[in-house]
């Protein structure tokens, strides 16, 4: 598939934003969602669930832990966990 060039894209996105928007920013932190998700379709588990872990706790403290984006974030960290097959 297209995931490696997807994956590109949107780095590329999320380095254009996290510059201009900042780090925090609700449009930085969605992108970083989607970055997440590439990772998982590229099966690069582990590097998915260390950026999971890292966004759902920014997204928690930036936007407060009921957001839908931090709801998201959190589901993403637990896709993760499931992909790495841990289930504790």
């Amino acid at each position: 598939g297209r995931d490696g060039e997807a994956l590109e894209g949107l780095r590329s996105t999320l380095a254009r934003r996290t510059a201009t928007l900042g780090p925090e920013h609700p449009s930085t932190l969605q992108n970083r969602l989607l970055v997440g998700g590439r990772l998982l379709a590229l099966e690069r588990h582990a590097e998915a669930h260390e950026h999971a872990v890292d966004l759902a706790t920014t997204t928690a403290r930036v936007l407060g832990p009921e957001d839908p984006l931090t709801l998201d974030a959190r589901d993403h960290l637990a896709a993760t966990l499931r992909a790495l097959g841990r289930f504790d």
